[in-house]
């Protein structure tokens, strides 16, 4: 699961009450949004537009992020270059999550390396993403 938020979102629970993307509405993204919100508890206002429109929404301060699932690394978030602070949020892997039986993955500057800062010693590993 790739979470993609503007400049002021620093956590998924910072989207609460906020609009976010999920995708067209009956798309894998959207149903497995729906289903990891209700398990964190979040209830975001959902979006319904493709990726690219959705894009642009998020740059033009519109929505709040924009969800896409896919594995790694997923072509159309390789050619991206975020602009105006946009970038990655991790989501928690927790119970609720790991109820679901979703696994989890780290997000790499191998797999973005236009997208995430190569790791350093000074910087902590990298969060769990799914």
């Amino acid at each position: 699961m790739h979470l993609i938020a503007g400049r002021d979102i620093t956590s998924i629970e910072q989207l609460n009450g906020r609009k976010v993307n999920i995708d067209e509405a009956r798309s894998g993204t959207s149903q497995t949004m729906r289903d990891v919100f209700k398990r964190l508890g979040i209830k975001v206002e959902e979006v319904n537009v493709i990726q690219g429109q959705a894009l642009e929404m998020l740059k033009a301060g519109e929505i709040a992020a924009t969800a896409y699932v896919s594995g790694k690394s997923a072509k159309l978030i390789s050619n991206l270059k975020f602009e105006r602070g946009m970038h990655f949020i991790p989501v928690p892997f927790s119970k609720e999550i790991s109820d679901a039986e979703y696994l989890p993955t780290d997000l790499t500057h191998e797999d973005y390396p236009d997208l995430i800062l190569p790791a350093r010693p000074s910087r902590p590993s990298p969060t769990k993403w799914f």
